[in-house]
């Protein structure tokens, strides 16, 4: 009996472990890093998120337009906040100093009905996004990279990992340009 309370006690603390370390991993990788800080109070124009799953993916399987459009809605509002991007928007206006555009990589939706009868990672939705920010007038790449979102509890929808895709892109790129301003 003792053996079997120590082995279950190693188990359930192996299992925190893993936890822990899935919960602290980095959700991205820049592809492109940040060489020169944006212009002050730039003006950005969230352009096509497109799909770029896999041919024989299940059209039923794929995020919605209505997912990908609350998407765009999520980084504008990021992007917009504390005034780093003094305007952000789906319609390409010609005072737009830089456009941000992006592909979805890997989907799954999930399921919350499961995750909430089964618990964490059951029914778990994930989301995998390439995001581009291109200056306008050169149409060079200036910040890109992969970003994950994931959703593994019940009481989180799986609309919120577009959510924290769009502010670990905006926090990231933040920091990047602030670090770059501070050397100039």
């Amino acid at each position: 009996m003792k053996t079997i309370i120590l082995r279950t006690a190693r188990i359930l603390g192996l299992c925190v472990l893993l936890a822990l370390a899935v919960g602290c991993a980095k959700r991205f990788v820049i592809t492109h890093e940040l060489d020169q800080p944006l212009v002050a109070a730039p003006i950005c124009t969230i352009a096509d998120i497109r799909d770029e799953l896999p041919a024989d993916f299940a059209a039923g399987k794929k995020p919605s337009v209505e997912d990908i459009d609350k998407f765009k809605d999520y980084l504008i509002k990021s992007l917009t906040k504390d005034a780093f991007f003094s305007n952000a928007g789906k319609i390409i206006s010609a005072q737009s100093q830089y456009e941000l555009s992006g592909a979805i990589l890997d989907y799954k939706k999930g399921s919350g009905t499961l995750r909430f009868l089964f618990g964490a990672f059951a029914g778990a939705a994930k989301v995998t996004v390439t995001l581009e920010l291109k200056e306008v007038k050169s149409n060079a790449v200036v910040y890109s990279g992969n970003f994950t979102g994931s959703v593994t509890d019940w009481g989180t929808s799986g609309i919120k990992m577009f959510e924290q895709i769009s502010k670990d892109f905006t926090k990231d790129l933040k920091k990047k340009n602030k670090k770059l301003l501070e050397r100039s």
